[in-house]
């Protein structure tokens, strides 16, 4: 169990970058820098990071860690699935949010905007549903019974210090680009103001203003631990490319076994269309109740492409991104099976 005292530094954003952020979304808050390599919050961190870096793991925990938008509900099926002996009416009848809580969602909200969004559901059924969603996560985890499923945005140096000498991690990750993409198309839902360009929210993500950035550093931790024996490091281009290899590769590290025949249908059950539609897995429900979305509408599962962001990054940005990750990883082995920068 580790300790608040070994909790990295949490700096506040300054009134300059402030002011820039929220001339650009839908609502006023602060936000915080954590650590050296600072990481970007709202400054709901200060409440709920202690008491998620000190979160007590057990050895048969089931834990995904993502950066946002890199494929992790998609990955969190699999994960469940291969973990329950492929119980697909489970998967099908029970919200992904209960099945597999992420446990840092509860840095999206404030009890300002927790109580704003219950005071305008009338609907009993309605506010007990959206009651257990937003649910801080380490609540709704800790007395949970084994196996716990748990997902986290937040990068290994901000997660219990014991993690992954305790149990099995899954780290996946997604060409920076797709991701950035995909993020800007979400945040439009509820995060940004109406009308505000891609160009605008990539110049905050570079720049690491963008919650849960900056991504690069948060992968660099993973893959530093790519050897231990706990870890498992998947690309998203992969899972797309060879689902089966991939879910093969997945069952062994948790010492599962199934036919060619059972991949082959857990195959169909994920393909993306199928995937789409399935509305435990989907978040339609949620985002209808929360009035994001009208009833029918799905918008939190979008293309699932690889190589979608050649449509965003165009021209000057395609250079400007290039040069970015470049940069990024020259300190580093790491290399995105999808990133091919130009010789100079």
């Amino acid at each position: 169990m580790s300790t608040e005292s070994n909790l990295p530094v949490i700096e506040d954003v300054d009134k300059k970058i402030l002011e820039e952020i929220i001339s650009c979304t839908q609502k006023t808050q602060s936000f915080v820098y954590v650590g050296p390599k600072r990481y970007f919050y709202p400054d709901s961190y200060k409440t709920f990071g202690p008491q998620i870096y000190n979160f007590a793991v057990r050895p048969d925990d089931v834990f995904l860690l993502a950066y946002p938008r890199t494929g992790s509900t998609w990955t969190q099926e699999m994960l469940w699935l291969l973990n329950n002996n492929l119980d697909y009416k489970q998967a099908k009848s029970v919200d992904m949010d209960t099945r597999f809580p992420l446990i840092d969602y509860c840095l999206t909200l404030t009890s300002e905007s927790e109580k704003d969004i219950l005071d305008n559901i009338d609907d009993v059924d309605k506010r007990e549903f959206l009651k257990s969603v937003l649910e801080p996560g380490v609540n709704k985890l800790r007395d949970a019974p084994s196996p716990r499923f748990i997902k986290s945005h937040l990068p290994l140096s901000l997660l219990p210090p014991n993690l992954l000498d305790t149990t099995k991690v899954v780290y996946l990750i997604r060409d920076p680009r797709d991701v950035m993409v995909s993020y800007y198309n979400i945040s439009k839902l509820r995060f940004l103001k109406p009308g505000v360009e891609f160009s605008v929210f990539w110049s905050l993500l570079r720049r690491g203003l963008v919650s849960w950035s900056p991504i690069f550093a948060h992968l660099k931790e993973a893959w530093e631990k790519r050897h231990h024996p706990n870890m498992l490091f998947i690309f998203y281009e992969d899972l797309s490319k060879d689902l089966a290899g991939c879910l093969k590769r997945m069952a062994k590290f948790y010492g599962k076994s199934y036919s060619e025949e059972q991949i082959e249908e857990l195959c169909e059950h994920l393909k993306f269309e199928n995937f789409k539609k399935n509305d435990a897995v989907n978040q339609s429900k949620v985002l209808q109740d929360l009035g994001v979305i009208a009833d029918g509408e799905t918008a939190f599962i979008r293309k699932g492409k690889v190589g979608g962001w050649r449509d965003y990054f165009q021209g000057e940005m395609e250079t400007e991104v290039e040069n970015w990750m470049k940069e990024n990883l020259a300190d580093t082995d790491f290399k995105f099976p999808t990133f091919n920068p130009h010789i100079e």
